[in-house]
């Protein structure tokens, strides 16, 4: 099994970090956490350049999902609105699915 975190998008919505470091200690290495995968910034140097979401994703970041990135939000062009992802960010947590069952040994 595969246990992924719940990923929360909104501002001030801070009840989900306790449900995901519960699971985290619960299921161990079967835990990802996704949200922070989807929001974790590249730099060049000191300056943010991308997240792993919009690399993935074959994105170029805007100026908005910058700001986003630097905020630890969830970047604009991986998202439908404030709270769902778009195909962008959608197809981003399924190849991420896909790549942590390949690593513990699920699927080839």
């Amino acid at each position: 099994y595969i246990m992924f975190g719940m990923p929360h998008a909104l501002s001030g919505y801070t009840w989900q970090a306790a449900i995901n470091e519960k699971l985290k200690v619960h299921y161990g290495n079967n835990y990802y956490d996704i949200e922070a995968y989807m929001k974790t910034p590249i730099y060049s140097g000191e300056t943010i350049v991308s997240s792993y979401a919009l690399q993935d994703a074959g994105l170029t970041p805007t100026a908005e999902d910058l700001t986003a990135i630097g905020n630890n939000v969830y970047p604009p062009s991986i998202m439908y609105d404030g709270v769902h992802f778009n195909q962008y960010g959608y197809q981003v947590w399924a190849n991420r699915e896909y790549l942590i069952g390949k690593w513990l040994g699920y699927w080839e």
